[in-house]
């Protein structure tokens, strides 16, 4: 196929090179068919290209989106294995009794922020 692909394309460049500019030219049917049907292959080839550029290009936008994602998840997930963020302090006084700790003052917000992609 590559030979025959030279093999048309040194034969049209010779006849280009032996003729004038505004020179009439005889060519075989079968060479004009054979370049058309090369011509349909490249734009067909094209197009499947573009499609394709354009899929990786979403397939890349995607990716960072879902990096952006796993990171928010990551920093959640960092907060409640923490392990200081469970320790707690107790206050007591005569009318209450108060425990502070992180994750009992957070009460789940980061994990339901995160899964609300916020």
């Amino acid at each position: 196929m590559i030979n025959d692909n030279k093999r048309v394309l040194e034969h049209f460049n010779n006849l280009l090179d032996k003729t004038k500019e505004n020179e009439k030219v005889e060519v075989y049917r079968q060479n004009i068919k054979y370049l058309v049907n090369k011509l349909e292959k490249y734009f067909t080839q094209t197009e499947q290209l573009q499609e394709l550029t354009d899929e990786i290009y979403q397939h890349l936008e995607d990716k960072e989106s879902l990096e952006q994602q796993n990171k928010r998840y990551r920093e959640a997930l960092e907060f409640y294995t923490n392990e200081v963020n469970h320790d707690f302090e107790i206050n007591i006084s005569i009318t209450d009794i108060e425990v502070k700790s992180e994750i009992l003052e957070d009460y789940g917000s980061k994990a339901r922020q995160v899964l609300r992609g916020e």
